[in-house]
C-alpha cells in the first residue's frame, strides 16, 4: 500500500511542522540583563558592591556657596579639595560646577578691575585665564542641568558671563540617552530593550543603571550596561515577568561619566516609564490549535487509506506457468 503509506508520511511530516511551531515567543535579540538588588537613592553599585553617596559632601557644597562673594578664591580651593573625595551624584556635581563658574567670573572681574587700575603686571592674563575657566564651568554646569539659571540676587559679573555661557550653548544639543521596547509584548515574554546614547556634546556620558520593577512592587532591581557613542545603542533583553494578569514593567535610568559621577537622569523613581504587558487567559487543551492539528493529521491518514482500498482492483491475469506432464 504504497500510497496510502505516503500520504500518511505526508500527514505526520505536517504535523511535526506544526508542533515545532508551537509555542513560538517574539524573537528576543541582545544577551539577557543579570538583574541585582538596587543600591537605593543614598547609595551607589561600585561593581562590587553597595556604597553610600558621600553624605557630608552636600552639605559642604551648601556651606561654600555662601562664601563665594565674600572670598571666591578660597570657595574655590575648598571646591578643588572637595573633588578629590568624588565620585557625586547628580545635585551635588551640577553644584560644583555652578560654583566654580560663579568663583572664576569673580576673580576674572576682580583681575580685570586691578589691571585696569595699574596693578602688578600679569593681571590682564590672570583675568583672561579666569573668564575662559568660568565659561568652561558654565559649559558644564548647563550640559549637566541646561535648563539651570542664575538668581536675580548673584552679582552682575556672574550673571553677565552666565548668560553669555548660555548663548554659547545654544546651538548645542542636550546630552539625551532614550530607552526603547518591543511593542505587544505578554505577560512571560522575555522583554528586549534598547539603550541609545541621542546626544553626547561633552563626552561624559560612560555607563548607565537601568533600573526595573513590576508595578506595584516596593523595591527596584538594577543592571549595568556601558554606553555607546552617540548616535549608537546596546541592546539587552529583561527577564520575562510572571504574573497572572495584565500588568506593565515600570523603567529608568541614571548615567554615569567615567570616574563614576551622575550626570543624566532618564525618567524618575516617581516618574518611571511603563512597559505595557498583556496577559493571555491559558486556552483550554481542548480548544489548543495542536489538538485540531493532530486530530486533522490522524482523518488525512484514515482518508487516505480509505481511497487506497476502495480504488485497489484485482488483476484480471494471474502470473505463473503451465506445465504439461506425460504419464
Amino acid at each position: 500500500m504504497p500510497r496510502a503509506l505516503a500520504q500518511m508520511s505526508l500527514a505526520a511530516g505536517a504535523l511535526a511542522v506544526l508542533l515545532a511551531a508551537c509555542g513560538a515567543r517574539p524573537g528576543a535579540r541582545g544577551p539577557t540583563a543579570a538583574l541585582r538588588d538596587d543600591c537605593g537613592s543614598d547609595a551607589r553599585w561600585t561593581g562590587q558592591g553597595c556604597e553610600a553617596w558621600d553624605a557630608a559632601a552636600f552639605g559642604a557644597v551648601s556651606e561654600n556657596e555662601r562664601r563665594i562673594l565674600d572670598d571666591p578664591e578660597a570657595a574655590l580651593g575648598a571646591l578643588e579639595a572637595l573633588a578629590e573625595q568624588g565620585p557625586f551624584e547628580r545635585q551635588t556635581y551640577i553644584r560644583m560646577w555652578r560654583q566654580r563658574g560663579m568663583a572664576h567670573s569673580l576673580l576674572s572681574h576682580a583681575a580685570a578691575d586691578a589691571a585696569r587700575d595699574g596693578g602688578a603686571p600679569g593681571l590682564a592674563q590672570e583675568a583672561t585665564a579666569h573668564a575662559e575657566a568660568a565659561m568652561t564651568a558654565f559649559d558644564m554646569l548647563l550640559a549637566l542641568d541646561p535648563s539651570h539659571r542664575l538668581e536675580y540676587t548673584q552679582t552682575p559679573q556672574t550673571t553677565f558671563m552666565f548668560q553669555e555661557a548660555i548663548a554659547a550653548a545654544a546651538g548645542r544639543p542636550a546630552p539625551a540617552i532614550d530607552v526603547d521596547w518591543e511593542r505587544g509584548l505578554r505577560v512571560g515574554d522575555p522583554v528586549p530593550v534598547a539603550i541609545e546614547v541621542i546626544a553626547d556634546p561633552k563626552a561624559f556620558l560612560a555607563h548607565a543603571t537601568l533600573f526595573v520593577r513590576r508595578r506595584g512592587e516596593p523595591r527596584w532591581r538594577a543592571t549595568d550596561v556601558e554606553l555607546p557613542a552617540a548616535g549608537a545603542y546596546r541592546r539587552l533583553v529583561l527577564p520575562a515577568i510572571d504574573a497572572r494578569a495584565a500588568t506593565a514593567l515600570e523603567l529608568y535610568a541614571r548615567a554615569y561619566d567615567a570616574a563614576g559621577n551622575e550626570v543624566l537622569q532618564w525618567a524618575s523613581p516617581d516618574r518611571p516609564r511603563e512597559v505595557a504587558l498583556r496577559w493571555d487567559p491559558p486556552t483550554p487543551w481542548y480548544r489548543t490549535w495542536w489538538v485540531w492539528a493532530i486530530a486533522g493529521g490522524a482523518v488525512a491518514a484514515a482518508v487516505g487509506v480509505t481511497v487506497y482500498a476502495t480504488q485497489w482492483e484485482p488483476s484480471d491475469e494471474l502470473g505463473g506457468g503451465v506445465v504439461i506432464t506425460r504419464d
